[in-house]
């Protein structure tokens, strides 16, 4: 039995950051929703902060470790930048992070302080759903690997 190459590694850590990143916008996205439909505002700010807590811990250091492997892969794997689906799977992660990081988080933060404006509930849901649509995708392409 032969041990682990490094692209076997990597490609490993690569998915296995995905799953952790889509599955903890997924559980949070669920909390979330139930949160809002109590109608209790406290609810909502609890969970804001739940998934404040959350995203340090786990969400962004899970889509680093997609970015670094991923990166990492592509060496490894003398995958040229000509290929689409790399451009999109790229895209889709500094979207991803950057759609949960300065909008859903801020707009978190706003709540979680009391400084949060009308419709606000509205807009960190939409930022959960794009982030979590913007990952689906990105999975997507580097599994189908269209545009090669």
């Amino acid at each position: 039995m032969t041990g682990m190459t490094l692209y076997e590694f990597l490609l490993l850590a690569h998915v296995l950051g995905v799953v952790a990143w889509f599955g903890a916008s997924l559980t949070m996205f669920l909390l979330w929703r139930r949160a809002v439909s109590s109608g209790n505002s406290s609810d909502v700010v609890a969970q804001a902060e739940s998934a404040m807590w959350v995203d340090r811990r786990l969400t962004i250091p899970a889509s680093l470790v997609v970015l670094l492997a991923g990166g990492w892969l592509m060496s490894e794997g003398n995958w040229g930048m000509d290929q689409g689906w790399l451009h999109v799977g790229m895209t889709g992660v500094f979207l991803g992070a950057g759609i949960s990081l300065l909008w859903t988080g801020r707009l978190q933060r706003r709540l979680v302080s009391g400084t949060a404006a009308g419709g606000t509930v509205s807009r960190i849901t939409f930022g959960m759903l794009a982030t979590m649509g913007v990952v689906l995708f990105a999975f997507w392409a580097m599994v189908a690997k269209p545009w090669g």
